[in-house]
């Protein structure tokens, strides 16, 4: 879970509260800031279906990031 909580900090919090970076708001920015969001994003929503999953007792292989195409076990 550690990694999950550290992907929240960078990538979810600021995006969810509109204090995006500069050079991103001004369309200024490199193709591996933008990917380094999103990917954050989508680790953090792979993240919330592993809660899920779980709670519903599934076990079993689970998409970790959508974006990335990873997939993990349960």
């Amino acid at each position: 879970m550690q990694p999950l909580f550290a992907e929240w900090k960078r990538a979810r919090n600021p995006s969810a509260h509109g204090r995006f970076k500069t050079d991103i708001n001004d369309g200024n920015a490199d193709q591996k800031t933008v990917e380094e969001m999103f990917f954050g994003l989508s680790r953090i929503a792979g993240g919330f279906n592993m809660i899920l999953l779980r709670l519903f007792g599934y076990s079993g292989p689970y998409r970790a990031s959508a974006l990335e195409d990873k997939y993990r076990n349960l």
